[in-house]
């Protein structure tokens, strides 16, 4: 009885083992981390207005960014497809100049148009339902020795 006790055991430490080991390594298909735009679908250049747009993208499924005027968070989810979906995003309302207000027009539009997302050498690529190229996002390298 002992002796099959312990082979249960066994059996159920390499069962959790490899359950551990077929985890992806990249969470989210590379998706987490820092990215800032630098090509955005409907206008001519990323401009912002007091600091550069940016989107962060967390672990626990959090995003936050800034879209050149306006800050925004929400949650985030994707599957195996690739598909990524926005939800409970909050956005402040700033007033800005009309080439800051065209941007963040443009950039909140490619967020809500974005059905897939690709990562390939340090960028990010969102794609609308038609497979159109919406936004081009870079790794954004943030020093870890400050």
């Amino acid at each position: 009885m002992k002796r099959i006790l312990q082979l249960a055991a066994a059996l159920s430490v390499l069962v959790m083992m490899a359950a551990c080991s077929s985890v992806p390594k990249a969470p989210f298909f590379g998706l987490v981390g820092n990215w800032e735009p630098i090509k955005v679908a409907g206008v001519d250049e990323v401009i912002g207005d007091v600091r550069k747009p940016e989107i962060l993208f967390f672990g626990d499924q959090r995003v936050r960014g800034y879209t050149g005027m306006n800050d925004f968070s929400g949650t985030f989810a994707v599957n195996n497809k690739q598909e990524l979906y926005f939800s409970r995003f909050r956005c402040t309302l700033k007033a800005g100049t009309e080439a800051v207000r065209a941007f963040d027009k443009a950039f909140n539009l490619a967020l809500n148009n974005t059905k897939t997302f690709k990562v390939a050498d340090h960028f990010l690529y969102f794609y609308g339902t038609d497979g159109a190229e919406l936004m081009v996002l870079k790794e954004k390298i943030v020093p870890t020795d400050r």
